[in-house]
């Protein structure tokens, strides 16, 4: 199913400005259901070196996780994302690091550098794995959202699917268009079809960036599934129903994505190790 569908959060950050006229009662009810970050996400460009295999990759990432369990530690987890396509000019895989929000992420960063670890790793794994930490160069932040919780059981059997797509709100269109499809639309649809069975694995997020840079798209969403064949099946049956199509009708007058990226989705750190 298309990400286009997934932006319910994203818009409800403006439903405050879109209509101040509303009455005291109307007000109250919009506060209840306004979503905030469930979490602040940084995406690393990172890039394989000349040693690099799946064990030293491994042995890696093991003592990546020992220097964080050996000081005050902000992330909640950490995901590997490796692209299903050709080779991209700018990275091999995606570290993606998730705080709690953005504050937590500039403590991790600084505890992080300040402690060396960097230094040691490279030393102990040469030429293994670089990841990028330049701000909107090869490390982009984003608040994100969610108007679902992931399935109980997500990502226990690896690698997982991931497509992300990059947004634009259409001429004339904004948020308040997004958030009227989706809460009255969407996500009653997906709702449905989890209680039915027909959407075991799915579930998404959609990040606001917090970077400057040209060309930088309005949003970005993440579709996930638990697998390839999850993904073939459940979108299959999204859009093999009058109402899918119907909604994502609705979604392309108002918005316009790039191509969906899949990649395999990885544990670098998952939440109980931290």
């Amino acid at each position: 199913m298309r990400l286009k569908l997934a932006v319910l959060a994203l818009a409800g950050i403006f439903l405050s400005a879109c209509d101040n006229a509303v009455d005291v009662d109307e007000v109250s009810v919009e506060a209840e259901v306004e979503p905030t970050p469930v979490a602040y996400y940084e995406y690393l460009w990172c890039k394989r070196g000349e040693n690099w295999t799946m064990e030293s990759a491994q042995s890696f990432v093991a003592d990546w996780n020992a220097e964080l369990d050996g000081m005050e530690n902000t992330l909640d987890s950490a995901f590997v994302y490796v692209p299903k396509d050709a080779e991209n000019q700018n990275f091999d895989t995606v570290w993606v690091l998730r705080f709690p929000d953005k504050a937590a992420m500039e403590k991790g960063w600084s505890t992080y550098q300040e402690s060396g670890a960097d230094d040691r790793l490279q030393t102990m794994h040469p030429e293994v794995v670089e990841c990028g930490n330049e701000v909107s160069q090869n490390r982009f932040g984003f608040d994100m959202y969610s108007g679902l919780s992931a399935p109980d059981g997500f990502a226990d059997e690896e690698p997982y699917l991931v497509q992300g797509q990059f947004c634009n709100f259409n001429e004339g269109k904004g948020p308040e268009d997004l958030t009227r499809v989706i809460r009255d639309h969407f996500v009653p649809a997906i709702e449905e079809g989890r209680a039915d069975g027909s959407y075991p694995s799915y579930w998404f997020m959609v990040g606001a960036p917090d970077f400057e840079r040209e060309n930088r798209a309005d949003f970005i969403w993440m579709d996930y599934f638990a697998n390839s064949d999850a993904m073939e099946k459940e979108t299959g049956i999204y859009f093999g129903r009058e109402k899918g199509n119907s909604i994502q009708a609705m979604f392309d007058e108002v918005s316009e994505c790039t191509d969906q990226n899949q990649s395999d989705g990885f544990f670098l750190r998952r939440p109980e190790s931290s």
